[in-house]
This record gives C-alpha cells, sequence and structure tokens, in this order.
C-alpha cells in the first residue's frame, strides 16, 4: 500500500479513436471498397473480436473499438507494450521505473496507484492479470510475438466481467502460417540490451511457432536495473481445416530493482538518485503457462474455447514508508496456481435471414495463492543506509482461493442496412476464500459476489459514398469491479503507534464497486483526393458514475466502500493518411474526473491528468527509408485529493528512423525524450506529513540502435 489512493478513478473518454496514430487508424478505420447487390459502392472494414467477443466490422461497432496492426508498431519508436498504449488515444502511462519498464495504466478515470488495475488485459484472448491484485505485467508479452493490438474503451464488463471497467486490451500472437525467421538486436543508454528470435514453421499441415526475447538495463536511476526474459511457441495440433486444435506455452522471468519515489529536495540534488528506503526493493517473478485453444463448427453454431494452465512464483521485498524518513520493509513470499477456461457458441441466421446473430458463453476460473512475509528491516534512512539485512522471522502466512463463473450472452440484429442493435449481458459469481495459518490460526474467512453488468448499444450509418463513409454510435453499460484478493485478505502486517501496534489494511467485508457509462460517438472516413490523401475523424462525449469505490479510509485505517464520483469528457482525433505512405495525426482528450465525498466534493481526482494532447506523423515503408516523430502531452494533474498542490505538466517528444532494408537486414535508430525534457510521471504527498511531496523522475534523453533480419 503507498499512500495513493487506490480507487483514485478519473475519466479517460476513449470512445472511437484508435491507438496509435495514422497507420493504426488506417488499418482499422479506413475500408476497403465493396460493391454489394445493390450496386451502391460501400466502405467495409476489418473485424475486431474484443468488443463483444464476436467478429464485427470496425466502423459500426457499439463501442469505442480499436486496432493497432504490426507494421504500425514497427514504424514508430516503441519498445514495449506499454509503449504501445501510452500512445493510444485516452491513455496515460504512470512510470514508477522512469524509462518504461514499470507503468501502470490510466484509462477513462481509473488508476490503481500501484495496487491495482482497472484495465483486463488479454494474451489471445486469456487474462494475464495476476490473480491476487489483477495488476498487469506489461512487459510479459515480448513485442517480437505481436501481431495485433485490439482495444476496447470504456465499460466492456457485459463482455469480460470483474475489472473490465476503464477497458479491455487484446493481444493477438497468432503467427501468419507459412515459414519465416524474424530477429532483432537493440542496443542503448542505460546498458540496455534486447534481442528476440521468432519462428515459424508449416509442417504436415501444421502451423508451429517459437519464440525467444531477453532485455536487460541497469536503469537511469540508483536501483533501478532489470532484466527480464520469455520462452515459449505454439503447435497446431490439428492440420489447417475447418476445425482447430492449438497448443501453446509461455514461460517467463523476470527481475527488477523498485528505486521508489524521491521527496523534492533529493531531486533538487540529483534526478538519478534512489531513496535509501528503497535500496533493498527487488521483485524476482517467474511464470508458466500453457495453453490449448480449439473451434469447430457443431451444426450451425460456431464454437470456441480454450483451457488454461497456469503457476506462478514471486518473491518480492518492498517497503511501505510511515512517515517522511520512517519506513517498515518486508518480503513477500507467493505461489499461485490458477485454470482457466472458456466456452462460447455463435449462432447466425436466426430470425432475420442473415441479419442476426447470436452469441452464448461460459468462462471460469479457480485460484490457489500461498502466501507468506518475512520481517526484514525498518528504521530511518540513516539505519537504511548503513543496514545489511536478510530474511528474518515469519510474520504472516495464509492460503487463498478465488472460484469464478460467468455466463453470457450478445444478440446483434442489422433491421436496415444503416442500422445495427447490440443487447448483451453477463452475469459473475465470485467466492474468495482465505485461511489463515500464522500468526494466528483463525476459521476461514469467505466473502462472495455476485454481478449483472447489462449493455445495450446502436449503430447508424448516416454517409454511405465512395468519398464518404460515417457512422454514428451510443451505448449504456453496467460494469464491475470486485475487491482484490489482496484487498479483502492480505496479511502485510503494518505497524502503528498505538495498540494493537500493527494492522492489516485488508477488509473482507469489502463490495465490489460498479459504474454505469453512457456515451455517445463518430467513426468517419472522407477520401479528400481521390486515390491520395484520406481523412479519419473520431469525437466522442461520454458520463461515468461511479458508487462504491474502493478507497483507503485513514480513520479506519483499512480499505473500504467510501468512494464516489463522476466522469465526464470529450475527446477527438484527426488523422490523415497521404501518399508514398506519409501520414499524421492529431489527438486531444478533455476529462473531467469529480470527486462526490465528503470535504473533497467537486474536486478532481489526484494524479490524472485534465488535458492529453498526442501527435506525430511517420514516412516510409517497412523495407525502405523510414522516420517517425511521437509527440506525448499532459497537463492538469494534481497531487492531492483537496487540490492544492499540481504537478507540472510534461511534453515528450520521440524519433524513430530506419535504413532502407538490404538483403532482408533493416538498421534502426530511436531517440526517446529528443529534447531533453525534466518531468516527473506522478507524484503523491505524504499521509503523515502532507508537505512532503513524493516524485518518480522520468529519464532525460535516450538512445536505442537496433538491427532488424527476416529469413
Amino acid at each position: 500500500m503507498t499512500a495513493f489512493r487506490v480507487s483514485t478513478v478519473f475519466a479517460t473518454a476513449c470512445l472511437v479513436s484508435t491507438g496509435l496514430p495514422a497507420h493504426a487508424v488506417r488499418a482499422a478505420n479506413q475500408p476497403a471498397r465493396v460493391v454489394v447487390d445493390s450496386g451502391d459502392t460501400h466502405h467495409t472494414d476489418p473485424v475486431i473480436i474484443t468488443a463483444d467477443r464476436i467478429s464485427s466490422p470496425v466502423s459500426s461497432a457499439t463501442s469505442a473499438v480499436a486496432r493497432i496492426d504490426r507494421e504500425t508498431l514497427r514504424s514508430y519508436p516503441i519498445k514495449t507494450l506499454g509503449d504501445a498504449i501510452e500512445h493510444a488515444l485516452g491513455f496515460t502511462m504512470v512510470d514508477f521505473e522512469g524509462t518504461g519498464n514499470d507503468p501502470q495504466a490510466i484509462v477513462r478515470g481509473f488508476y490503481g496507484g500501484g495496487e491495482a488495475d482497472y484495465l483486463v488485459v488479454l494474451m489471445d484472448g486469456r487474462p494475464i492479470n495476476a490473480p491476487e491484485n489483477g495488476r498487469i505485467a506489461w512487459n510479459l508479452i515480448p513485442m517480437s510475438t505481436i501481431e495485433s493490438i485490439e482495444i476496447v474503451r470504456g465499460g466492456a464488463s457485459a463482455a469480460w466481467g470483474d475489472a473490465a471497467l476503464g477497458g479491455v486490451i487484446n493481444v493477438r500472437t497468432k503467427q501468419v502460417p507459412g515459414r519465416s525467421v524474424r530477429g532483432n538486436f537493440d542496443v542503448g543508454s542505460f546498458n540496455m540490451r534486447d534481442g528476440s528470435l521468432n519462428l515459424s514453421q508449416l509442417w504436415d499441415g501444421r502451423s508451429i511457432s517459437l519464440f525467444g526475447a531477453r532485455t536487460q538495463s541497469e536503469g537511469f536511476r540508483a536501483h533501478a536495473s532489470n532484466s527480464t526474459g520469455s520462452v515459449g511457441g505454439s503447435l497446431g495440433v490439428l492440420p489447417e481445416g475447418t476445425s482447430s486444435l492449438t497448443l501453446s506455452t509461455l514461460n517467463d522471468w523476470r527481475n527488477f530493482d523498485e528505486p521508489g519515489p524521491v521527496t523534492e529536495a533529493q531531486l533538487a540534488t540529483s534526478r538519478t538518485t534512489g531513496s535509501a528506503l528503497y535500496r533493498f526493493d527487488h521483485t524476482m517473478d517467474r511464470l508458466h503457462r500453457v495453453n490449448l485453444d480449439g473451434s469447430t463448427l457443431l451444426g450451425s453454431a460456431q464454437f470456441t474455447g480454450f483451457l488454461t494452465g497456469e503457476y506462478r512464483h514471486s518473491d518480492r521485498v518492498r517497503t511501505v514508508p510511515l512517515a517522511p524518513d520512517y519506513a517498515s520493509t518486508n518480503e513477500h513470499l507467493l505461489t499461485s496456481a490458477r485454470g482457466l477456461g472458456s466456452a462460447q457458441l455463435q449462432f447466425g441466421s436466426l430470425f432475420f435471414n442473415g441479419a442476426d446473430n447470436l452469441l452464448l458463453g461460459v468462462d471460469a476460473s479457480s485460484g490457489r495463492v500461498t502466501s507468506r512475509y518475512y520481517d526484514y528491516a525498518m528504521g530511518t534512512s540513516a539505519d537504511y543506509a548503513v543496514a545489511n539485512p536478510a530474511r528474518g522471522v515469519l510474520e504472516a502466512r495464509g492460503v487463498g482461493v478465488r472460484n469464478v463463473v460467468g455466463g453470457f450472452f450478445r444478440y446483434g440484429v442489422a433491421p436496415a442496412s444503416a442500422l445495427r442493435l447490440s443487447l448483451g449481458g453477463r452475469i459473475d459469481g465470485l467466492h474468495d476464500r482465505f485461511t489463515p495459518r500464522s500468526p494466528s490460526t483463525d476459521t476461514a474467512v469467505t466473502a462472495s459476489h455476485v454481478a449483472f453488468s447489462p449493455k445495450v448499444g446502436v449503430s447508424v450509418r448516416y454517409a454511405n459514398s465512395e468519398r464518404h463513409e460515417g457512422h454514428l454510435y451510443a451505448n449504456i453499460a453496467r460494469s464491475f469491479k470486485a475487491p482484490t484478493p489482496d484487498q479483502l485478505f492480505d496479511q502485510r502486517p503494518i505497524p502503528v503507534p498505538f495498540p494493537p501496534y500493527s494492522i492489516t489494511f485488508a477488509n473482507a467485508k469489502l463490495r465490489p464497486q460498479y459504474g454505469t457509462n453512457t456515451e455517445g460517438g463518430i467513426y468517419d472516413h472522407t477520401v479528400l483526393v481521390p486515390g491520395l490523401v484520406s481523412a479519419n475523424l473520431t469525437a466522442s462525449v461520454y458520463q461515468l458514475q461511479l458508487r462504491d469505490e474502493l478507497d483507503f479510509d485513514l480513520q479506519s485505517f483499512r480499505y473500504q466502500n467510501i468512494g464516489q464520483s463522476r466522469h465526464r469528457g470529450i475527446e477527438t482525433g484527426v488523422d490523415v493518411q497521404g501518399p508514398a505512405s506519409v501520414s499524421l495525426f492529431t489527438h486531444y482528450t478533455l476529462q473531467s474526473a469529480i470527486s462526490q465525498v465528503a470535504e473533497n466534493y467537486g474536486k478532481q481526482l489526484k494524479a490524472v491528468p485534465r488535458h492529453v494532447f498526442s501527435a506525430g506523423t511517420s514516412v516510409g515503408s517497412r523495407t525502405g527509408f523510414g522516420a517517425s516523430l511521437l509527440m506525448t502531452s499532459s497537463r492538469g494533474i494534481y497531487l492531492d485529493d483537496a487540490n492544492t498542490r499540481a504537478m507540472p505538466g510534461w511534453t515528450r517528444w520521440d524519433a524513430r528512423v530506419t535504413s532502407v532494408a538490404v538483403r532482408d537486414v533493416q538498421l534502426r535508430a530511436d531517440i526517446i525524450n529528443l529534447f531533453n525534457s525534466t518531468y516527473n510521471t506522478t507524484g503523491y504527498p505524504d499521509a503523515s506529513d502532507p508537505s512532503v511531496i513524493y516524485y518518480y523522475p522520468a529519464a532525460g534523453r535516450a538512445v536505442r540502435f537496433g538491427v532488424s533480419r527476416s529469413w
């Protein structure tokens, strides 16, 4: 638990624009022309699956959807999945480490303050959020394995259940059948080294793919080194045909130091410094996953499903500040085993001769987490500076189990060629059980929750010509986030100067928080100069009302359902695609996330930017000379609930130049923070002394040089 409010919420309106600019917008929103029976010329576009768990055209979606393709990821100075999401319209990434290796997303006003995430992230349709707290390891999926990224913004619990308050991101890694070999190697500032190798082959009608990736960096701050690695692959068990069965695995390891926040006084001395209180903070994490995915025809219905088994071991030394110069450090050993499964049936042509479809499905998961806390260190920064601690006595131990079952449906119909209607819903049941083993052996504590998440959406086409196509959409939906097992049962002991002198922040009586979201938006595609220049305009408005928000209550020193907030926003984006692979874009988000609780009623939620700008341009192709430039800017951020301390806004420019490919070898050079801007990604006041502000500084200018080879 940091001094951040766990349920800090702001309203980011990322309703209808794509993630990255220009190329991504063109891939998702600029359709190829097809001729229908009437003889009229129409625009159509690629389908996206994540929004409703069923294939549907992007421009006529009833939700805010986006798709970023592989070519876009290659064109811009992007190193990780977190980098890609940072440049998606409406997203802000808070970077605790300073170079993008430890980020957390803020989307639609939801920010977990380092303790939880309000966003569901999927890898090929399978959740990867950590079972104990829902956090996302953004570097879990190597960039070299990503074929596309699908993004849904806004409440999506009607399709994906718990935690989908801010949205859903589905990273698709399945390779195109056929033989290929891709290798990448990068070196750069802070002694950064990054390498990856991907192989795919078609063998006896079955697709095989293998990958490996390794990244290492010393970080730009003291005590900020990190290394990650992963290996995995997939095998098509069945030959290519109407039925498919794929076996895949992912094995990941991560080791990283956590430099922690620093005060204003420390920043004035050096931006690369680290606080002595955090000099022992370190995480070692190991994850192993095995997946089985399948699909087949069952009569007139299409069946798809998956089974996933996961094992994880984590050893984390972490400090909790208790005062400006006093802290407590514990070592947390955690092992988890989880099984996940999903099955769904898609029916077409039920009542309207091909103009309607129905989806029925069920998701289930069961996970077991064993947690141990050990004493490690405590004292002032002077004590930490000379300490040489090791694992101490066992302070707490327990075993938790979470079982989840969710059933969902979605019915879509197009009663007219220009009108699409969608009705969906989901009911989720969650049951948690925690058994303490130490220091007490009390009886098990349980918590059960049931949530219903309906959604109604409509899309209307208002223009349909060879040079102009436009769609309006609207929806109303209800989403929820259940308290995480950590928030319910975490045993970490927090020393306090009053009886009983040690407390925990967890609260087994917590209830889910709910949000009702109403939104409307526009997708508009216009050909400005036939065959040369086209533009995509997106705009959206929304309102989200949240109740029973999980927050930390200073009076009871534990989590409580005491929050309530209202989020309104306007978001606009213009993306232009020109000749010779030239593209440019500009995005702007205005968001109003307002507390509706007690003395802070009407105040903007802390750590949330009111204004977010992004812009950029790119030129060139994958095999020829290319150059790109990205700008990200954030303004209007308050550090406290009372809105008395504002954090300076910041702007960062990133650039990439790629060479002409020679014998399938291409060189590239990236400059991150091109103009060496000095800024902090976030901050917060000390809980015991609000005059002391802690910041997480970002790195200055950094360079990367890389080489890619395809065979």
